[in-house]
């Protein structure tokens, strides 16, 4: 939901703690799966697990420009 601010500016209520509330859940399930599962389950853990350092890596190299 948005909610204009007093410079006029409408900004995202969950925008500051979306991404990592979901990366932190992806990667909770991801640590589940490692563990409970076997195989194939492994290899959707570790996409979980490396999903975080992709995101991360990606923000790193290419950054948003200013005002987004």
């Amino acid at each position: 939901m948005a909610e204009p601010q007093a410079d006029g500016i409408v900004r995202r209520t969950g925008g500051t703690f979306g991404i990592p509330a979901v990366l932190a859940v992806a990667s909770g399930f991801a640590l589940v799966a490692g563990l409970l599962g076997d195989g194939a389950v492994d290899v959707v853990a570790w996409i979980g697990l490396a999903l975080p350092l992709i995101v991360t890596a990606r923000a790193v190299w290419h950054p948003r420009p200013p005002g987004r």
